[in-house]
């Protein structure tokens, strides 16, 4: 690789492909996009993307792109922490068969929507008043500056066994799932202040 050009990786890549569903995953620390729908239909849903676009370039979490592009995205939790990391990308709003009940944080990063060729930058609730979308979708309750450890972790329990964890969950938020006796199952947990 020339030095010039940084190194990149996509998690979940589809380019001309028609109805392929993206579901259940779990995508941690990319260098670009977690999931990349390119002139591509289908689902995203149920998936948890985790420090997507920690590269240097920007890129989003998930990322649509295309004329033909065309998907459902729902149920996604998508927790950015560089500045270069969108939680949500789209070349045009027809990119959305739907795209609702989503948790779209970024606490590093005020505009962590882009749109459209130029990358518009949106806040969540611009997004929302511009596109129409994500009215049951969700955002960070909370901000920090850029030299503050994340309180955000990502855990999963790649076994068969019972997997505890002593992380508080702030009690407003129940879309954290359980460890305890699942395998393959992954949770976003939050550290509360002072916690």
């Amino acid at each position: 690789m020339h030095a010039s050009r940084a190194r990149s990786a996509w998690d979940l890549y589809r380019q001309y492909s028609r109805d392929v569903e993206v579901n259940g995953n779990t995508v941690v620390s990319t260098t670009i996009s977690g999931i990349l729908y390119q002139r591509s239909t289908g689902q995203i849903v149920n998936n948890t993307v985790f420090n997507a676009a920690s590269g240097t370039e920007y890129s989003a979490h998930i990322d649509l792109g295309g004329n033909e592009t065309q998907a459902t995205v729902t149920n996604n939790v998508l927790y950015g922490l560089n500045n270069e990391a969108w939680t949500l990308y789209a070349s045009r709003l027809s990119n959305f068969a739907a795209s609702d009940y989503n948790y779209l944080f970024h606490p590093y990063v005020d505009n962590h929507i882009a749109f459209g060729p130029s990358w518009t930058r949106y806040t969540f609730a611009g997004w929302k008043a511009y596109s129409g979308l994500e009215s049951h979708s969700k955002t960070n309750w909370f901000t920090q500056l850029p030299e503050e450890t994340s309180r955000g972790r990502i855990f999963y329990n790649p076994t068969n066994a019972p997997l505890t964890s002593t992380w508080a969950v702030d009690s407003t938020w129940t879309w954290t799932k359980p460890l305890a006796g699942q395998p393959d199952v992954t949770t976003l947990l939050i550290e509360n202040p002072g916690g």
